[in-house]
């Protein structure tokens, strides 16, 4: 008796259907059958009744088997969860992850030695991914911990979130602009923007910025940041963007600082507070980095 036999034959007997059961497994149909009389075979009884046209019926030993296989099968995935959350605990590496396009050079060393300071037994790996990438990889647990804009992406009850920083919007502009005094002076500008996943309503945050000043800004949007810091490179328009976006740092760009923020999280999942390593970690962390990130 195999592992495909038992999947094969509690598929068949939920679906009550060989064909069926073969289409959720990716398998055929006479396969399926196939697997089910040898099954029949090596446990010596019949396990379904099988009426042409009519539903698969499990027998009164089918019954028994279906209970027992089913049985088996939710205290393997129970125990297989044990056996990974034991994993999780002996790990001596946390896996950091930041978003690409985030110049944090001023506050991640610092950060990085402290951490290795409280935690010298702990590897810290630190990788760089897109905003919209990040909350899947902390869900697939290919990053145990990320510092992130919160977004509706990170909605998810699987998911624990930090608060620990509210980061400043900023408007970019070329450095050949006028130095400006007030937003005012980019209501004739062009305000370009890029399909961003991670923020669907930017179009409605951008005229909110705007509405103190009383004018409704010119929006165009263009298919990625590349081609939105390529425009304003050239002279095209302005973008808004957050401190810590590189083009913000780059010598071809000056930037005025607005009052709006972006609120800033520590995110992971939730049944890594199981470890207490990791819990520790964290909160010295969450404890740390605002005073980190307040002195750069």
């Amino acid at each position: 008796m195999n592992d495909n036999q038992i999947i094969c034959f509690l598929e068949a007997a939920k679906e009550k259907n060989f064909s069926r059961a073969a289409e959720n497994l990716y398998q055929t149909q006479p396969g399926i059958s196939r697997t089910i009389a040898s099954l029949e075979r090596e446990l010596d009884t019949r396990l379904f009744i099988r009426t042409p046209g009519k539903p698969l019926e499990l027998t009164e030993s089918g019954r028994i088997y279906f209970e027992a296989f089913s049985n088996c099968q939710r205290e393997f995935q129970t125990a297989r969860q044990k056996s990974d959350q034991l994993k999780r605990r002996s790990s001596r590496t946390l896996r950091f992850g930041y978003a690409s396009g985030w110049s944090i050079s001023r506050f991640l060393p610092a950060m990085l030695r402290v951490l290795e300071q409280e935690y010298p037994y702990i590897n810290i790996e630190v990788e760089c991914h897109p905003f919209d990438h990040l909350f899947q990889l902390v869900l697939q647990n290919d990053l145990d911990l990320v510092l992130t804009i919160d977004t509706r992406l990170f909605n998810s009850p699987q998911l624990e979130r930090k608060p620990i920083y509210q980061l400043p919007k900023v408007i970019l502009y070329p450095k050949y602009f006028p130095r400006p005094s007030s937003p005012l002076q980019f209501q004739d500008e062009t305000f370009f923007l890029y399909d961003d996943k991670t923020s669907p309503d930017i179009n409605d945050e951008i005229f909110r910025v705007f509405q103190r000043y009383h004018f409704s800004p010119k929006i165009k949007r263009v298919k990625n940041q590349a081609t939105m810091i390529s425009m304003v490179e050239n002279g095209q328009g302005v973008a808004v963007m957050d401190l810590w976006s590189q083009p913000v740092y780059m010598d071809q760009f000056d930037f005025f600082p607005l009052p709006d923020t972006h609120s800033i999280v520590l995110a992971y999942r939730k049944e890594c507070e199981n470890n207490p390593a990791m819990l520790s970690l964290r909160k010295t962390l969450a404890k740390e980095l605002p005073a980190l990130i307040s002195s750069c």
